[in-house]
């Protein structure tokens, strides 16, 4: 068709008809319209945004193919001489809510290892001064953070971009993580600071062509970008490092974040308590029972039948309710008598086979006792720091418990753990009866407060 000169044409056939910019006649100056788009000068983001529009519509009319333009509409690609752009902040000492990072997001003149999401299975290569082009891009952008660390929620903003600069073959970021805000979220950035890295957002994205690989990026505008592990990043180079703002805890501090470390155990001996009080049920249904059992040894007993101290039938009968009424203390309805064991001793003694199924009961308790390394450690300090001071005090074991050390006259020091025989003779001469002592017994062993067997 008949070129018309820029004053002979309409304003309809230029993409933005207010400065008759841009002419959009033919096929060859659409393609060509719509790389230019963003490179235009003295028009409104709304213009261009209108002027995109104009351009697919004058395709569509003329039958254009468009697969082959310049574009890639929105893409979220995962990449994780000194040109360097930042952003003005306030300077302010102890800021309760910022935790200040830096890093690499993403590399320049060099191919990305993986082909990130949006670019169609193909890496991308961003030359260095794209990159410095766009650096004013990312001043002021969020940066977010989805709960297993491997993609982007643009709706999770955890943190700010102040600072960007180009340092080598590095684009390289700084600004701070909400750290109040997100406790959680930059507890962790700080625990996997070693395996994490960035992954920049960006749109408007234009390529030389749709079908090199890898894609070679023309311009962007960056939109932020996100925290995750560098497995999952399209660079595997890309690195993050974070640090929080040390400051003194006040007394009033350091007790409220040792209560708050104490929640776990104190919840947990909380659960025990309340496991306690539904097996007092289970106790009263299996009482009667054991007392059973003891009253009919205590009859052979005084005929002189089954006397043997530790195999005698007498014995048995008292080993077999002293199981019973253990396995009811710990919420179970018996059903199995296991012969010999630890229970029983406090009435006649134990023997070898007593003592090997102390130490697989011990072994396991004190396995589970250990599966929390890292909370016990963080405790330690702070109770270390807090022993000059006032603070909340460390619930140990259960209050039935605590009375029933108490009628018994047994006290503990801290760090003490009674042995088998020591409770066993500290128990004979108490008025705690049988149950009681069975009760409490089964409460220490819970605790942790009895030694393993030899």
């Amino acid at each position: 068709m008949a070129r018309l000169t820029r004053l002979q044409a309409s304003a309809d056939v230029f993409a933005f008809p207010r400065t008759r910019q841009v002419p959009i006649q033919d096929e060859r100056q659409l393609a060509m319209a719509w790389q230019v788009v963003d490179a235009v000068k003295n028009v409104t983001e709304v213009e261009r945004l209108e002027a995109r529009g104009k351009i697919v519509a004058r395709a569509k009319e003329l039958n254009v193919d468009t697969t082959k333009w310049l574009k890639i509409a929105t893409m979220s690609l995962e990449l994780s001489s000194l040109s360097a752009m930042s952003l003005s902040v306030p300077t302010t000492e102890n800021h309760p809510n910022k935790m200040e990072f830096s890093g690499v997001l993403t590399k320049v003149d060099q191919a990305s290892d993986l082909a990130p999401h949006g670019s169609y299975g193909k890496k991308v290569l961003i030359p260095k001064d794209v990159a410095e082009k766009a650096l004013p891009t990312l001043l002021g952008m969020g940066i977010d953070l989805t709960t297993n660390m491997k993609g982007h929620d643009r709706k999770k903003k955890i943190g700010v971009i102040t600072a960007a600069h180009v340092d080598g073959n590095d684009v390289r970021i700084g600004g701070f993580f909400y750290a109040n805000d997100f406790p959680k979220e930059c507890q962790s950035i700080q625990a996997n600071k070693e395996i994490l890295g960035f992954s920049f957002e960006a749109e408007r994205i234009l390529v030389a062509d749709l079908e090199s690989d890898p894609l070679r990026i023309e311009s962007l505008i960056f939109t932020g970008a996100a925290v995750l592990e560098k497995n999952s990043a399209a660079y595997h180079s890309t690195s993050i490092a974070a640090q929080a703002e040390e400051k003194e805890m006040t007394k009033e501090e350091l007790a409220a974040a040792l209560a708050l470390a104490l929640t776990p155990i104190t919840t947990r001996l909380d659960a025990i308590e309340q496991k306690r009080i539904e097996a007092a049920s289970v106790a009263d249904k299996v009482a009667n029972h054991a007392k059973a059992l003891k009253d009919t040894a205590a009859a052979m007993q005084a005929a002189g039948v089954g006397c043997h101290a530790t195999r005698g039938h007498a014995a048995i009968l008292n080993h077999m309710a002293d199981e019973m009424m253990a396995e009811a203390h710990r919420g179970s309805i018996p059903s199995v008598y296991s012969g010999m064991s630890m229970y029983g001793s406090a009435e006649t003694g134990a023997d070898t086979e007593t003592k090997k199924q102390l130490k697989e009961l011990k072994d396991g308790l004190d396995a589970a006792n250990s599966t929390n390394a890292d909370l016990k450690t963080k405790i330690k300090d702070l109770e270390a720091k807090a022993s000059s001071g006032s603070g909340p005090d460390r619930k140990t074991i259960p209050p039935r418990i605590t009375s029933l050390m108490a009628k018994g006259n047994i006290t503990l020091d801290a760090g003490e753990k009674l042995s088998i025989a020591a409770l066993d003779a500290a128990l004979k001469s108490t008025s705690l009866s049988t149950n009681d002592r069975l009760e409490l017994k089964v409460g220490l062993e819970r605790a942790g407060l009895l030694q393993k067997a030899a």
